[in-house]
């Protein structure tokens, strides 16, 4: 197992070399710095037989995973609308060291190959996206797939709106740095209602996920710690 932890300029260039001499690779997320290096990364690894995991730790909460075998049980008909937050902010704890690398460099290679469509004033705002919000993306296509953007709001670089839609089902997204760390998801179905908090894993606190039942008024409450870094590797 081969474990790449380099720069979103160079992890593309970086994974597409080793893929020939693993059959298993993990990387520090986003791990491509667009779609097209995505597409390619997928092309290679199949022909290499090879399988790429990416660090989106928060798959591996339990209640995460509670949320997705009931959902499983759910008509889909039955779904009024879903919203999903995250604010990824305060994520280092003061008490803890932290580092960034400090080389004057990157590789020769890694290059930053923005998307075509995409303004040069909106550079900084990519960077800033992909790193702090492809979490909750991952977890939304964890849930839902063949989503189509309706609408996509910038506030500032840090500060974004999104409308989603599903099979003609809203999608409402919330990317921001207020607050504390905190990923909140709700779904909301004509008897049931969802929702689930999770918080900074760096602090050990265990996430809640609250099952409604719209038609009797009562709520159950699952409160589950999962470590997810342990649980991921």
């Amino acid at each position: 197992i081969i474990f790449n932890i380099s720069s979103r300029q160079s992890s593309y260039y970086v994974i597409k070399k080793f893929l020939k001499f693993s059959k298993v690779i993990f990387s520090e997320k986003p791990g491509v710095f667009n779609y097209s290096q995505a597409k390619n990364l997928k092309k290679i690894s199949k022909n290499y037989k090879s399988k790429v995991f990416f660090g989106y730790m928060s798959r591996f909460d339990q209640n995460i995973i509670r949320l997705k075998k009931i959902l499983s049980k759910q008509k889909l008909n039955n779904l009024i609308k879903a919203d999903f937050f995250i604010s990824n902010n305060n994520f280092y704890l003061k008490n803890k060291k932290h580092f960034n690398s400090k080389e004057k460099k990157d590789f020769d290679f890694a290059i930053e190959n923005y998307p075509n469509f995409l303004n040069k004033k909106f550079h900084v705002n990519y960077h800033i996206f992909i790193n702090r919000y492809s979490h909750i993306i991952n977890l939304i296509h964890f849930f839902l797939n063949n989503l189509k953007v309706k609408k996509f709001g910038i506030i500032d670089k840090y500060n974004y709106q999104t409308e989603l839609s599903f099979k003609n089902k809203n999608i409402g997204v919330n990317f921001s740095n207020k607050g504390n760390y905190l990923i909140k998801i709700k779904f909301d179905y004509e008897r049931y209602f969802y929702q689930l908090k999770m918080f900074n894993p760096l602090k050990n606190k265990a996430s809640v996920l609250t099952v409604k039942d719209k038609k009797t008024s009562i709520s159950k409450k699952y409160v589950r710690y999962t470590n997810l870094f342990h649980d991921e590797i």
